[in-house]
């Protein structure tokens, strides 16, 4: 039995139509991804904060400050060891 010619028309409709609604639906998620996506690098790299000199600078300061103190503990320390010795 050979398909009618009307059967094969709304074949080729129905095929069509979910073609394009999963192409729509695939750019879509695609734009939404490419976003997302876009979003973590920045996140990752600093952002929209990456160019700001005002927190550069509370960084910088806070490092110092790390590292005085690390300084300034490891001097205790070898204070203390020559007291026991």
């Amino acid at each position: 039995m050979s398909e009618s010619s009307f059967e094969r028309k709304i074949s080729n409709v129905t095929h069509d139509t979910l073609d394009e609604r999963t192409t729509r639906t695939r750019t879509r998620t695609f734009a939404v991804v490419r976003f997302r996506l876009q979003q973590l690098q920045n996140a990752m790299v600093g952002g929209e904060q990456a160019a700001n000199e005002e927190l550069k600078q509370k960084r910088r300061k806070k490092l110092k400050h790390v590292e005085e103190r690390r300084v300034r503990l490891a001097g205790a320390s070898l204070g203390s060891e020559r007291l026991i010795d």
